[in-house]
């Protein structure tokens, strides 16, 4: 049997069309691997991107409800009586809130000690006039010393405060100035300048009073 020897051109083409093939599937490979790079790289800047975004969210939504805890505290420890807490409209028609309440005023060892404060809840334009800040002012009724001055929120596009009256819900007037009791119930709403949340928060009051007719009943 007569077995023909691949003459030396043939040879040259085949080694030529091997290494022509080789570096298509190399060419492919790189291509595939580019491809899946690209897919991996912007799921991760999407994944860190939503991260950011929600730790800013989770930052704003803390430094909302800071202002409101605070107004809590000052509301839980407001001393009996019938003007312990007191609204009205300042001289530029923005609420004001007093309370008077026990806050601490410092620490003898491990323990607090809770003096009579006035604090003042109240609504002011910031340096510049261009936005509202909610300010907290709180004054010592027994030691010699300055006020205390805190920004709670700002900048501010608006802040409203309503009172609970006649089984009704409505804005504080300036006759509240000369009211005889301490309102039922405050509900409070912030709007925070270029967000779009609103943010509202009921605070109820007149725990005694509300006692008092359940006893009658």
């Amino acid at each position: 049997m007569n077995h023909r020897r691949p003459a030396k051109q043939e040879v040259d083409q085949y080694r030529l069309s091997a290494r022509a093939f080789t570096l298509i599937e190399v060419l492919l490979a790189l291509l595939l691997a580019a491809g899946l790079l690209t897919a991996v790289s912007r799921i991760t800047v999407q994944t860190l991107a939503a991260e950011r975004r929600a730790q800013t969210r989770s930052r704003e939504q803390a430094a909302q409800a800071w202002p409101f805890e605070t107004l809590t505290r000052d509301l839980a420890g407001r001393l009996r009586g019938t003007r312990a807490v007191a609204v009205r409209l300042d001289p530029a028609g923005r609420p004001e809130l007093t309370i008077d309440c026990l806050l601490a005023e410092r620490s003898i060892g491990a323990a607090q000690v809770m003096l009579p404060h006035r604090v003042v809840h109240q609504l002011r334009r910031t340096d510049d006039g261009d936005a509202l800040q909610w300010v907290r002012v709180a004054e010592s009724h027994t030691q010699r010393q300055s006020a205390t001055e805190d920004v709670l929120a700002c900048p501010l596009e608006d802040l409203s405060l309503e009172v609970f009256a006649g089984g009704t819900w409505r804005p504080v007037q300036r006759d509240d100035e000369r009211a005889e009791h301490v309102p039922q119930a405050l509900r409070l709403t912030v709007r925070w300048r270029g967000s779009s949340d609103v943010v509202s928060r009921t605070f109820e009051l007149d725990h005694a009073r509300k006692q008092e007719r359940r006893r009658v009943r």
